[in-house]
Formats: C-alpha cells, sequence, structure tokens
C-alpha cells in the first residue's frame, strides 16, 4: 500500500484505502479537470446563493427569522454528513460515490430553482448539502489515489485549492450576472447541467478505486449529531419569533443538548465512531478546532449582513454587492501565501494568533457603518484587514489539525477542519440573525415605527450583529492564545517542504521494543588485535548488515521493502534464548547490547581500505528505511561487564561492507 497517498486518501474522512500500484492513469490529467469542475461547483454554491438571497427572500416572502435557513439548511447538511459522506465514497466506491453526488446534487438545485414555497427551497438546499458532503470527499479522495507520484500530487492538489481559494470570489460574480441579468432562481439552476454534464464525462474517464475491508458505518453518530444540530438551530430561529423564554424554544435548545450529549455517548462505545473522542481531546487539535468554530460563525454572519447593508441601504445592484467582496477574496489569497511563507520560521501559533486578532478589529470596524456611509470610506478598509487576518489563520489552522495525529485518524483530523467551518457557519448565522432581529424590534419599540426609524433599526441591527460576530472571533482569539502551543514543533511536514506529515516513505513494525544501551557503556578490549573492533567505511548504510541480538527474546518485523543482502547469511541469528531474530529496520541510530555468550568467529570483514581479519559474529541483513538520505550510524556494542573474544563492536560507516556467515 503506498502509504502517503493513505494518509491524504483519509482527509475525506474515512478508514484505511488501497491505492493500485500499477502505471498511473493516462487519463489523471482528464480526470483532474472533471474532479475540479464539480469541486468549483460545490464551492461556487454557497457565495451565489448568499448574493440571491434578498431577492429571494422577497420573492418567496421569508421572513427574516426564517431567512438564514436557506444558508443553514445547507451548511447543517454539509458539515453534519460530511465525515460519514467520507466513509461511504471509501467502502461504496470513490467514482460510484462522485457521479452519484453529482446526480443528486443536480436534482436538489433543480427542486430549489424551481421551488414555489420556502419551505421547498429550505429542504431543497438541505439535499443540496447532504449530496455535497458525499461529492466533496469523493473528490479529495480520487486526486489522492489517481496521482501517485509526488510532484504530480502536489500540482494537483495545488489546482484542488486554488478552486477553494478562488472559486468563492468567481461565486461572487457569477450570482450577481445571474441575479441581475436573469433570475435568482438561475443560482441554482446552474448547477443542473454542470452537474449532469461532468457526472456523464466522468463515467469514462474517472477510475473506481475504493477501501479493503468490511465497511463499517456509524449511522447512529450521524443522525444524532445532525438531529442535534437541526434542533439548536431551529431553536435559535423560534427565539427570533417568540423570545428565549418561550417554551417551545427552550424545548428545542434542550432536544439539542440530549441529542449532543448522545452523540458523544455512541462516539464513546461505538467500535466504528464517525468521530474518535481522542482526535479533538488532544489540546492543539481540540483548540484549532473550537477556533475554526468560532470563525466560521463570526464570518458566515458577516457575508450574510454585509449583503443585506450593501442591497437594502446602499442600494447596490446583486452585481455590483458582487464586486465589492472581490477586495475579501483577494486580501485571503495574499495572506494565505504570507502564512505559508513565515510558518517554517514562527511556527502555527503566530499567524494564527495575529491573524485572529486582525480578523477581530476588522469586523469591528464594520461596527461604524450607517446609512449615509459610504464603501470606501467605511468598509473598505476593514473588509481587508478582516481578510488579511482570515488568510493567516486558515492555513496554519488546517496545519495544526494534523500535528501529531496518529495515522489512522488523519482523515478525520483534517475532515473535521471543514466540519467545524461549516457547522460554526450554520450556528452563527442563525444565531446572530436572531440576534439582528431582536436588535430590530428592540428599536422599533423604543423608536417608533416611521419610516425613517424603520431604516434605522436595519443599521442598529447590522451593528448588533458585527459586534457579536467580533466577540465570537476574539473567543477564538482567545482559545488559540490559551490551547495551542507556540514553537516549531506544532509545523508538520507538509507546511515546510509539502511532504505528508502523517505518515514516513516506509512503515515500520515492532513486535517489542529492542534493548537498547548507552555508546558510551560499550568497552572494547584493544590489547589483542584477535578481539579488536573490525570497523568498515561504507557508502551505502543501507547495505549493511547488523548482528541484531536482544538479551530478551524480543523481534523486530522487518519492512515490505527489505531485501537481504547477496551474500550475507541465509539463516537468521540465534539468540541466546535460542528465538530467531528478525532483520532490524533502522532510520535513526540503535546501539543494541549482544549478551556475552556470542556466536563463534565466522567470518572475515573486508573494508574498503584493505582487509581487516577479525573475528565477527554472524549477522542477518538489516535494511535502513529508503525515506531516510543520510542514516546514521548504527552502533553495536558488548558492555563492558561483559566483554569476551566473540563479542565486538561494529561501526558503521560509509564505505560498501557485507559479511558473509556459516
Amino acid at each position: 500500500m503506498n502509504t502517503t497517498a493513505s494518509a491524504l486518501d483519509r482527509d475525506a474522512g474515512s478508514g484505511p484505502i488501497a491505492v493500485p500500484r500499477d502505471e498511473p492513469d493516462p487519463k489523471r490529467w482528464i480526470a483532474l479537470g472533471i474532479i475540479a469542475v464539480a469541486q468549483l461547483m460545490v464551492v461556487l454554491d454557497a457565495s451565489v446563493v448568499t448574493i440571491a438571497l434578498p431577492k429571494a427572500q422577497s420573492a418567496l416572502h421569508i421572513s427574516t427569522a426564517n431567512r438564514q435557513w436557506v444558508i443553514t439548511a445547507y451548511t447543517l447538511a454539509f458539515g453534519g454528513l460530511l465525515l460519514l459522506g467520507g466513509r461511504i465514497a471509501d467502502y461504496a466506491g470513490r467514482k460510484r460515490t462522485f457521479i452519484a453526488g453529482l446526480v443528486g446534487f443536480a436534482a436538489a438545485s433543480a427542486l430549489g430553482g424551481v421551488a414555489p414555497t420556502a419551505g421547498l427551497l429550505f429542504a431543497a438546499r438541505a439535499l443540496q448539502g447532504a449530496f455535497g458532503a458525499l461529492l466533496a470527499p469523493a473528490a479529495l479522495s480520487l486526486i489522492t489515489v489517481t496521482f501517485t507520484e509526488g510532484k504530480e500530487r502536489a500540482r494537483a492538489f495545488g489546482v484542488y485549492g486554488g478552486i477553494a481559494g478562488g472559486g468563492a470570489a468567481i461565486g461572487l460574480i457569477l450570482g450577481g450576472v445571474l441575479t441581475e441579468y436573469a433570475s435568482w432562481r438561475w443560482c441554482l439552476l446552474i448547477n443542473v447541467p454542470i452537474a449532469l454534464a461532468t457526472a456523464a464525462a466522468a463515467v469514462p474517464v474517472v477510475r473506481e478505486s475504493k477501501a479493503e475491508g468490511t465497511a463499517s458505518y456509524d449511522i447512529p453518530g450521524a443522525i444524532t449529531v445532525t438531529a442535534g444540530l437541526v434542533s439548536l438551530v431551529y431553536g435559535f430561529t423560534k427565539a427570533a419569533e417568540d423570545g428565549w423564554s418561550s417554551g417551545v424554544t427552550l424545548a428545542f435548545l434542550g432536544l439539542a443538548a440530549v441529542l449532543l450529549v448522545a452523540f458523544v455517548v455512541i462516539e464513546l462505545r461505538s467500535h466504528a465512531p464517525l468521530l474518535p473522542m481522542r482526535v479533538p481531546l488532544e489540546r492543539n487539535r481540540g483548540g484549532s478546532y473550537l477556533a475554526s468554530l468560532l470563525i466560521g460563525a463570526g464570518l458566515f454572519a458577516m457575508f450574510l449582513f454585509l449583503t443585506y447593508y450593501f442591497q437594502q441601504t446602499l442600494h447596490y445592484s446583486a452585481l455590483k454587492t458582487g464586486f465589492a467582496f472581490l477586495p475579501f477574496s483577494a486580501g485571503i489569497i495574499v495572506s494565505a501565501g504570507i502564512a505559508s511563507q513565515i510558518m517554517p520560521r514562527t511556527g502555527n501559533k503566530f499567524p494564527m494568533v495575529l491573524g485572529s486578532f486582525m480578523a477581530t478589529i476588522g469586523l469591528l470596524g464594520l461596527t461604524q457603518i450607517g446609512l449615509h456611509t459610504g464603501y470606501a470610506s467605511h468598509v473598505l478598509i476593514p473588509e481587508v484587514v478582516l481578510s488579511l487576518g482570515m488568510g493567516l489563520v486558515f492555513v496554519p489552522l488546517s496545519s495544526t489539525a494534523l500535528v501529531g495525529v496518529d495515522p489512522q485518524d488523519a482523515g478525520v483530523a483534517s475532515a473535521l477542519v471543514n466540519t467545524t467551518q461549516q457547522v460554526g457557519g450554520s450556528l452563527g448565522t442563525a444565531l446572530l440573525n436572531t440576534v439582528f432581529a431582536t436588535a430590530v424590534t428592540n428599536y422599533l419599540i423604543s423608536h417608533g415605527t416611521s419610516p425613517a426609524s424603520k431604516i434605522q433599526s436595519q443599521i442598529h441591527g447590522y451593528v448588533t450583529a458585527f459586534i457579536w460576530g467580533a466577540c465570537m472571533i476574539g473567543a477564538a482569539f482567545v482559545t488559540l492564545v490559551v490551547l495551542v502551543r507556540g514553537g516549531h514543533d506544532n509545523v508538520p511536514a507538509m507546511a515546510v517542504d509539502g511532504s505528508d506529515p502523517t505518515t514516513t516513505s516506509e512503515p515500520v513494525t515492532t513486535s517489542e521494543p529492542v534493548t537498547e544501551a548507552e555508546p558510551a557503556a560499550a568497552a572494547p578490549t584493544t590489547a589483542d588485535p584477535a578481539t579488536e573492533p573490525a570497523t568498515s567505511t561504507s557508502s551505502d548504510p543501507a547495505a549493511e548488515p547488523v548482528t541484531s541480538t536482544s538479551s530478551e527474546p524480543s523481534a523486530v518485523a522487518d519492512t515490505a521493502s527489505a531485501t537481504p543482502s547477496a551474500e550475507a547469511a541465509p539463516e537468521p541469528v540465534k539468540a541466546e534464548s535460542g528465538e530467531a531474530v528478525a532483520p532490524v529496520t533502522a532510520a535513526a541510530p540503535v546501539t543494541e547490547t549482544a549478551p556475552a555468550a556470542a556466536a563463534e568467529p565466522v567470518a572475515e570483514t573486508h573494508s574498503a581500505s584493505g582487509p581487516a581479519a577479525a573475528p565477527a559474529t554472524e549477522t542477518a541483513p538489516a535494511t535502513e528505511t529508503a525515506s531516510v538520505a543520510e542514516a546514521e550510524p548504527v552502533i553495536e556494542a558488548a558492555p563492558a561487564d561483559a566483554a569476551s573474544p566473540d563479542a565486538e563492536t561494529e561501526t558503521t560507516t560509509d564505505a560498501p561492507k557485507a559479511q558473509s556467515g556459516r
């Protein structure tokens, strides 16, 4: 199995995968184009619909309290089912899941585009989110298994990341064009031909792949967490209509608490949990997930309320609104590049803390908007500061989520960043929309219902929502300062050199720890030439045979790629206990202690500088990990109190050497 591909594919939230070792797919770049179109469609959807929301609300007579469901119905279904979708893709087949997700997404988009009522639109958006939760992880997994060569995979993921970063900006413009010159309904209907054409193109081009093993789906966990989040959002919605003390509001909030607690209990007891609790309970990862949740909550709401401010207060067209958001997308792209450059020198914590502080200041700057303020004077600068801060946060936040994670949990750990952002966006949009509605109602009660008061009440609602959003991002700032540890140790290898932080080039498996001794403990006897240590210089450390004998009957399993030297002894060394010792895989300095009763001298050792006749113990081959370019010397020494003519110290350096045994 290709271990690097396995870890990257688990970003979709899956278990172990099977990566074929055959030749690269000749159609892989065409497949990448197909996958990229599908990913772009998913990314575009959120920003396109946000721009169209004011027109959709007016056309379908959606109340202020309920308008947030157009966004939250999608994000709740997407975030709540994303981990399950990744597992389904792995075990049911990634190509099959990818195509099913595209067809389902097209059907849901068509339903939303022709929806005559608000309720049907909300249902269609939830279906879009559910099929998106199948589509997105399947697309990511397909890239992983299609591109197995390192440089090609880096290019493929660069395309994937570029779409994720630039797709939102394209969606803002596309949403404005469609809403302005066609209809808000085309912001949904546009997905239908794109999704169906992409699915048809994928059938002959994309290769099928699936994980080995028996499928295991945590359906109870997926149901309880999704139902709990929906109940929580509905409780926020009822609070906007009936008040926080209403019995209905409290009932839904209480039900949400029960369901979410049940989800945690299910995950703790499940043999194949959707979310292993060991992943979020680690301090650094837990801090990064909590910060991601809070930032998603504040950021999604900013888009919602600025959209309404542009179109209803400043009377911007939908297209002009899209262009007004472009500096935000540009700022994220610029600062994300800066974050990638400084992370290897500063660690993850510094850019995250700085970025969240800047984002808090930027969102507070938006509280200065008014009825007669302009875009350039009161919106542009805070928007740019906010976007620069977000770019500094997003890159190290995703990186921190993978620091120290076990390989089998890498997919869940990575996918959880996206999940927390989506869930945070759902909860934040619902909560801040309730805050907005409550602030508007209270303002009208205290200032009357004149036309001027109604207009000013909207401004008051926007400002109040921005203050709450800034508090959420400020809470993320505090979370990062308190919970996330600083230093370079928290930067995974991928952040520095592009390699996968969760894997090594070849796996190393040990059945028992090898007994190790400090090199200083070795006391070789040098008075007698017969017992003088035999030292050879080798240019290929990987080919060096080493005697591996432990004072206890232990065994070290060889890697799959280990091959014995042609001149090495065909039989394994016998330990003092009589058990065979397998070859050792070494990627770092290892000092092993041989017992006093060593094997009798059986061979001669020839070094590059000339023959050096010295007694040598019978050896078994050792293979060093392929990914280590410059392995350290492997030192084997007999302890001072056990030195004998038969036990000797061998030091491997840089010249070719091979020992032959009996």
